[in-house]
């Protein structure tokens, strides 16, 4: 047996290395668990050649980096044995490890240049073979009954073909399942345009924001931070190839149509995919029942949900491939409830409906015991008003931190009022908020009415005194009745208007924009946002939909 020399550890021109621990972009199944591998790789800084590369789980990496360099200095893949002089790292995290475990060896970390042409390099790589990739389902955990369990499911819900009932991919569904793990989740059901139809799974509105957000971020060329989902999406027969083809042929799975082969992407922070886990099968295979049974149930309740009416909030009990399960289906999701009130079948803000339910919201507050006993009742309807045209949503629907953004943002930049009158904005603003909290009591409403309590008044006089929180229609307001005209009436705004321009004055300047308006949070553009955003997640699930990594 011939055994390896040990590197030449005293040599005068000993060559400098560059090397790091990336992870793959692909998955692999092991023992149970399905992880990316990292990958230790070493580089030679002057032929810029990988010497070594080994892949394995990435709790395993940091540890291994010293023995793995040691090896490699034994074992090139290219070369002769030799240790480095010099190695480079990226990151304090790797440099600290080999300096623990590595004598003789300057450790420097600095960036890595060679490193990332070399991983760029392999991924482009990668991605070229992966393009003929061939699905499968049968691999991890997964089971042939779990996935003929899912067929059945994905076969139910195309036939009642959900893209047709609900009318865009931003009136989103809720669902909440303690046995598999699912606390008030999104799915967006995508299709209606005609093109992928199916859904899409996000752990939560945040995430499907922060997917549109990605996806805006690499339009403007900056590095994006995507969230995980998982999406159930049709395919035709044709395209998804010869090795699932094999797995339904033999295991007799279900199938609605030739255009309807059911393809799960669970794809993670790094838009990679991979295979579901069984666990992820007996999720989506729980919601598509659970959607089908609804949409053939209920449908003239979804149609009013759809309309503006009442939210509905169903439990389901179903004997699925994992074992009973209870679910919580809400349409739309709960944190759009209030929204959806307002918003036309495009999901964006409806001003017939706005008109209506404002009309309505202080009609019953004008009737009511809070407002008969407080003057100053009147300052509710702006609030009413800020409530939808800032945050697109009912006011009762507001939490304590938006009310305080209302009241001590917005009020002092919008509302011309003198500072002697912010005790009576916040004595009619506290009766409302009372009457809310009478009729909404699990809305949050004690949270809400303890921004108006302690030292409300005098902060919010505070603020409206300070001419730098003024916007620019309240700076010329304010700055004409200092001067003595009546802003009151268009003669006298006409009148400060032709005056200034005379006299050449300007506006004070005020801070910035309020964080309210800084946000743009009107229901109306995070509505159409939103669907934008969606049908890019449809987009990108169509075009992994016939990967398996």
């Amino acid at each position: 047996m011939t055994v390896a020399p040990d590197p030449h550890l005293e040599t005068d021109h000993r060559p400098e290395w560059v090397g790091g621990v990336v992870t793959l972009p692909t998955y692999i199944a092991e023992g149970g668990k399905t992880y990316r591998p990292s990958l230790i790789i070493w580089i030679d800084v002057a032929t810029e050649m990988i010497l070594g590369a080994s892949a394995m789980p990435p709790e395993d990496a940091p540890a291994a980096a010293g023995a793995n360099l040691r090896e490699t200095a034994r074992n090139p893949k290219a070369g002769s044995p030799v240790m480095p002089g010099r190695v480079r790292v990226a990151t304090p995290e790797l440099a600290e490890a080999l300096r623990a475990s590595i004598d003789g060896v300057e450790i420097v970390c600095a960036p890595t240049p060679e490193l990332d042409r070399a991983i760029d390099s392999l991924r482009e790589h990668l991605a070229r073979n992966d393009e003929g990739s061939d699905l499968h389902y049968l691999r991890a955990d997964v089971t042939a009954e779990g996935t003929a369990a899912m067929f059945r499911a994905a076969a139910r819900l195309y036939e009642a073909r959900p893209w047709e009932v609900i009318p865009a991919d931003n009136r989103l569904i809720g669902v909440t399942s303690e046995s598999l793990g699912l606390r008030d989740v999104v799915v967006s059901v995508i299709g209606q345009g005609g093109k992928v139809n199916g859904f899409v799974l996000f752990a939560s509105l945040d995430d499907l924001d922060q997917f549109g957000d990605a996806a805006d971020a690499i339009k403007r060329g900056e590095r994006p931070t995507f969230p995980c989902y998982v999406a159930l999406t049709y395919a035709r027969r044709t395209e998804v190839g010869p090795g699932l083809l094999d797995e339904i042929a033999a295991y007799r799975w279900e199938v609605a149509s030739a255009a309807a082969y059911p393809v799960i992407a669970v794809v993670d922070q790094a838009m990679v995919g991979r295979n579901p886990t069984q666990i992820e099968m007996v999720r989506i295979e729980a919601i598509a029942v659970s959607l089908a049974e609804i949409i053939r149930e209920y449908p003239s309740e979804l149609e009013a949900v759809f309309d503006g009416g009442a939210p509905l909030v169903l439990r389901k009990q179903l004997t699925t491939s994992g074992g009973e399960v209870e679910l919580e289906i809400s349409v739309p999701h709960p944190e759009q409830q209030a929204a959806s009130a307002l918003l036309d079948d495009d999901g964006e803000l409806d001003e017939d409906r706005v008109e209506s339910y404002s009309a309505e919201i202080l009609r019953r507050f004008e009737a009511s015991p809070e407002a008969q006993a407080e003057p100053e009742a009147h300052w509710a309807a702006m609030l009413v008003d800020y409530a939808t045209s800032y945050f697109g949503t009912t006011v009762e629907s507001l939490s304590a931190a938006e009310v305080d953004e209302l009241v001590f943002e917005v009020f002092p930049r919008k509302v011309s009022v003198e500072p002697e009158a912010a005790p009576s904005i916040v004595a009619g603003l506290r009766a409302f908020l009372a009457f809310l909290e009478r009729e909404y009591p699990d809305r949050g409403a004690r949270d809400r009415l303890a921004v108006l309590g302690g030292n409300a008044s005098q902060r919010l006089a505070r603020l409206l005194a300070d001419p730098s929180n003024f916007g620019p229609a309240k700076a010329f307001v304010m700055s004409g009745r200092a001067a003595g005209f009546d802003m009151a009436s268009q003669a006298g705004l006409d009148a400060w208007a032709e005056h200034m321009s005379r006299s050449n004055l300007r506006l004070p300047m005020g801070r910035p924009v309020a964080a309210a308006e800084r946000r743009n949070t009107s229901t109306k553009l995070r509505a159409a946002r939103q669907g934008k955003k969606t049908k890019r997640k449809a987009q990108r699930a169509a075009r992994n939909k016939t990967r398996s990594r």
